[in-house]
């Protein structure tokens, strides 16, 4: 096992750009936790604005970024039972929520204030990882893209009030968490409606996903959309909600979008940060740590 691992931290977070590369021990690791060789990370928003220091909650200075990541089991603590060497892995975004809803206010959140998934190696408690069936065809990027914008978009649809077949589903914009919505809506039978302010991204959508109707809320008044609506909050989920949108992705062959997959080094990792910055994706933005 190498006994190095190349990490991302942020300086003064003035800016993403502030985010530089150095190299750092492998973590020592504690009886409870697994030592994941990480190969695929998202982004979201979330990071973007914490690297602007304009993140509402509580962020450790110089932490590592990004919440979401993807890898394999390479060591486990001695009291580890249920996770083997060389399983296929995801974390959850609060590693200490197991069940229900969030109610720590973030003390737990990897990227904030718990170093983030942005590095070759990290030490993660066993009870927050999730492993990957067999069965599931998707890479270490798109795996990685569950961990926020499948949860979130899972719980959403399911968390307190499931969807049912034949109901409509309206969801705004075309990043990670509304494109993960559409495809979960639409593989549960639900007529699907998804908004942006682009006629490019509306069309892309619409011939890569087939989904049935589509409006620029630029052009259409907001009293015709928003009569008879029931809007449902946004939160990220639990593991159990994770374990669920596995089963779920792997039973249907749901395969997130990612818009672009970067480098590990640094100048990538920078232009995967203004692609973010930027909005003009579709989905996800992604980063191999290492291919798969």
């Amino acid at each position: 096992m190498p006994t190095s691992n190349v990490v991302y931290r942020f300086g003064d977070r003035t800016s993403y750009k502030t985010l530089t590369q150095s190299t750092e021990p492998i973590p020592t690791l504690k009886d409870h936790e697994v030592l994941i060789e990480v190969r695929g990370v998202t982004l979201n928003y979330r990071d973007l604005v914490i690297a602007n220091s304009n993140y509402p909650g509580s962020v450790t200075e110089h932490v590592v970024p990004c919440s979401d990541g993807a890898g394999v089991v390479t060591a486990m603590g001695s009291s580890v039972e249920d996770i083997q060497v060389g399983d296929r892995v995801i974390t959850n975004f609060d590693v200490a929520n197991m069940y229900g809803p969030v109610l720590d206010g973030g003390s737990h959140w990897l990227g904030g204030t718990l170093d983030g998934m942005l590095r070759q190696y990290a030490a993660v408690p066993a009870q927050a990882v999730t492993k990957i069936p067999e069965g599931c065809k998707l890479n270490f990027v798109q795996l990685a893209s569950l961990v926020c914008a499948g949860v979130t978009a899972w719980n959403a649809l399911y968390g307190l009030n499931p969807l049912r077949p034949g109901q409509v589903v309206l969801l705004q914009g075309t990043g990670g968490v509304s494109i993960f919505g559409l495809q979960l809506a639409k593989a549960a039978g639900a007529t699907t409606i998804i908004t942006s302010s682009s006629d490019e991204k509306l069309q892309f959508v619409k011939e890569k996903f087939g989904f049935e109707y589509t409006f620029n809320y630029r052009k259409t008044p907001e009293n015709g959309v928003e009569q008879g609506c029931t809007v449902r909050g946004v939160q990220i989920g639990s593991k159990q909600l994770t374990e669920e949108l596995v089963r779920v992705v792997t039973s249907q062959n749901i395969q997130p979008h990612i818009h672009k997959t970067f480098g590990f080094d640094e100048e990538d990792v920078h232009a995967a940060f203004s692609c973010l910055e930027t909005a003009g994706h579709i989905g996800k933005i992604g980063i191999a740590i290492k291919s798969d």
